[in-house]
C-alpha cells in the first residue's frame, strides 16, 4: 500500500509558502492497515491432499496434525503493515483436546443414535432430550475454550492474543439469554447470539489492545429480516449479497481498542464479486471431481480476509505483550466437533 504523500514538493516551503527554513513534518502513517493474503493455491492444495491422506490412513487420529498445520499455514501467509502473524498451536497439544472431546460427547452421541435400537420406546426419548440437553450445555464451554486457546497460540510480531473471559459468568449469561429465547419462541435468539459475541470480543485481547463489538440483537434481527426478504423475492438470486452483508455486519462492528480510542475494522467486499467467486470455485470443484475443492475454499478465504481494513491511525508498534500462554486444546476441539465457527 502506498503512502501519501508527505514528501511532496513543496516539503522546504515555510508556513508562509516561501523556500527557507525546514518545517518540521509529522510522521507519516498509511491511510489504513489493509491484510494481505499471500498463500499459493498449489501449496494449500499439496497440504490439503497430504492431511487428508494421513488422515485416512491413522483412521482419523492425525486430524489434530492436519488441523493444526492448516492453521499455520493460513497464519503465516496472511499479512498486515508489513508483518505476519503466527500459529504456535502443535498437533500433539490439539490430539490431547481431540481425546478428551471425544470422551466428553462420544457417549451422548452414541446414545442419541443408537439408543433408540436398543432402549425400551419409553424411554428413548427422554434419554436422546437429555443427551441434547447435555451437548448444548457444552456450547459455552467449547466457545470459552476455543476462544482461550486459539487466541493464545497466535501472535503477531511477538505479541501473543489472549482470551480473559470467566467461564461462569459467561455461562451464567448465555444461560439467561437461552432462557429468554426459549419464553419468546426463539426471537431472543438473536440476541442471544450477538450478546455472547459481545461478551467473548470484550475480553479478547491484542496484547495491551481490547477488543469489542457494537452491534445489539435488534440491528441483527433487522438485518436478518430485511436480507431474508430479498433472498425470497429474488428466489435466492441475492444470496451473495446476503452473505456479503450478514459478513459486513460482524466485521464493521468489530474494533480494536487503543489508548481509550476505538479503531474499526473496514470490509470493502461486495455481493457481485462475491458470485464470481463461487461461481469459479463451483466450477473447479466440479471439473476435478472434487480435487480441487481445497483450493476452491482457498479462494473464498483470500476473498473474505483481503477485503479488511483498519484507520492507518492505529499504532501496531505501541502494543506490549500482556497476555499468558494456554496450552489446553479441549474447547477449542469441542468447538470442532459441534461445528462452533465464533
Amino acid at each position: 500500500m502506498e503512502e501519501q504523500g508527505l514528501n511532496s514538493d513543496t516539503s522546504n516551503l515555510s508556513p508562509t509558502g516561501t523556500e527557507g527554513a525546514q518545517v518540521t513534518q509529522k510522521p507519516m502513517f498509511r491511510p489504513h492497515h489493509r491484510i494481505t493474503f499471500h498463500g499459493s493455491n498449489m501449496q494449500y492444495l499439496g497440504l490439503a491432499l497430504y492431511n487428508l491422506l494421513l488422515t485416512v490412513l491413522t483412521l482419523g487420529l492425525y486430524y489434530p496434525w492436519a488441523k493444526s498445520a492448516i492453521r499455520k499455514f493460513l497464519w503465516q501467509e496472511t499479512e498486515i503493515d508489513g508483518s505476519r502473524f503466527d500459529w504456535h498451536g502443535t498437533g500433539k497439544e490439539m490430539f490431547r483436546g481431540f481425546i478428551k472431546a471425544y470422551l466428553f460427547l462420544g457417549f451422548f452421541f452414541l446414545l442419541i443414535n443408537f439408543g433408540p435400537m436398543f432402549l425400551p420406546p419409553s424411554s428413548v426419548i427422554w434419554v436422546v432430550l437429555f443427551s441434547y440437553l447435555v451437548i448444548l450445555a457444552f456450547v459455552p464451554l467449547a466457545i470459552h475454550g476455543a476462544m482461550r486457546y486459539r487466541l493464545s497460540r497466535t501472535s503477531f510480531r511477538g505479541i501473543h492474543f489472549g482470551y480473559r473471559g470467566n467461564l461462569k459468568e459467561f455461562y451464567g449469561k448465555v444461560s439467561l439469554d437461552f432462557l429468554f429465547t426459549i419464553l419468546t419462541l426463539g426471537i431472543y435468539g438473536y440476541w442471544l447470539q450477538i450478546n455472547a459475541r459481545r461478551y467473548v470480543m470484550k475480553h479478547s485481547r491484542f496484547g495491551d489492545v481490547s477488543a469489542k463489538f457494537n452491534a445489539t440483537g435488534g440491528d441483527f434481527l433487522g438485518l436478518t429480516i430485511i436480507q431474508g426478504l430479498l433472498i425470497a423475492v429474488t428466489i435466492y438470486i441475492y444470496m451473495p449479497w446476503a452473505l456479503i452483508n450478514f459478513y459486513k455486519f460482524y466485521i464493521e462492528n468489530t474494533g480494536l481498542e487503543q489508548n481509550g480510542k476505538t479503531y474499526y475494522l473496514k470490509s470493502d467486499a461486495r455481493g457481485g464479486d462475491f458470485l464470481w467467486v463461487l461461481l469459479k470455485s463451483a466450477f473447479i470443484t466440479i471439473i476435478s471431481l472434487g480435487l480441487a475443492s481445497p483450493i476452491a475454499s482457498l479462494w473464498i478465504h483470500k476473498f473474505y480476509i483481503e477485503s479488511i481494513s483498519l484507520s492507518g491511525e492505529f499504532d501496531f508498534d505501541a502494543i506490549q505483550q500482556t497476555e499468558k500462554s494456554y496450552k489446553d486444546a479441549t474447547g477449542d476441539d469441542i468447538a470442532d466437533i459441534l461445528d462452533l465457527d465464533f
